[in-house]
């Protein structure tokens, strides 16, 4: 490159790429429902109004629909893809997320490259009615808990930057699932269907660049100091 020619890294994005993500927003948004349907608290109805309610727990939630070979341990929940998901942009142009420099490490800046919006199938399995009913009836509370909106905004889980990524979790319709079978081996269960809207977020490291400095010392002597950053 002679004198005078522009240089072409000029040209490269102000960002490099930091370190490979090692899971989707789809992945993420599940693992963000997954932490708030643990953390809720179902009444199941006793059967009568002079013996206390029941107050419970999901045992587990998984990402996958549940294999054959395992038993499950009632109640718990499954998350499976409704449908496939619709990727979008958040911005004219991916955003770089300013107020995240270095919070995630030396050198580094969140982006924040779209959206994900997709739909998921929770399913709630039971072991008998009254469990299933609690189930349906606590998870309208659960995403109506205020009076502003429909819908629950959870924190990104760990390792998808939970100080700065939001999910917005929304419940969109529930069916109960019997049939001769199920019902025979008193499996209940509660299919539900859960629109997730998922920033896309990437980690990336911000450029190095130099900065030289001069300053006249004496008759034609110059120091010079150089900082990168």
């Amino acid at each position: 490159m002679t004198q005078g020619t522009p240089n072409p890294n000029l040209a490269l994005p102000p960002t490099l790429a930091c370190d490979l993500p090692m899971f989707d927003p789809r992945d993420m948004a599940a693992a963000a429902l997954e932490k708030y349907l643990l953390s809720l608290v179902f009444q199941r109805f006793s059967g009568d109004y002079l013996t206390p309610n029941l107050k419970f727990q999901l045992d587990n939630v998984q990402h996958e629909w549940p294999e054959a070979t395992k038993e499950l341990t009632y109640p718990c929940a499954s998350i499976i893809d409704y449908g496939p998901g619709a990727m979008g942009a958040s911005n004219f142009t991916p955003v770089c997320l300013e107020d995240t420099f270095e919070l995630y490490g030396t050198n580094t800046v969140l982006w924040q490259l779209g959206e994900l919006e997709c739909d998921l199938q929770v399913d709630f399995w039971c072991n008998d009615i009254p469990t299933r009913n609690a189930v349906a009836g606590g998870l309208m509370r659960a995403f109506a808990p205020g009076e502003l909106s429909y819908g629950v905004i959870l924190f990104g889980p760990e390792g998808y930057y939970p100080e700065t990524t939001r999910i917005r979790a929304t419940l969109m319709s529930y069916q109960r699932m019997d049939d001769a079978d199920t019902a025979f081996v008193r499996e209940r269960r509660l299919m539900t269907m859960i629109r997730i809207q998922c920033p896309i977020m990437d980690l990336r490291s911000t450029r190095l660049g130099s900065f030289v400095a001069q300053s006249v010392v004496g008759p034609g002597e110059t120091a010079s100091c150089c900082k990168e950053t």
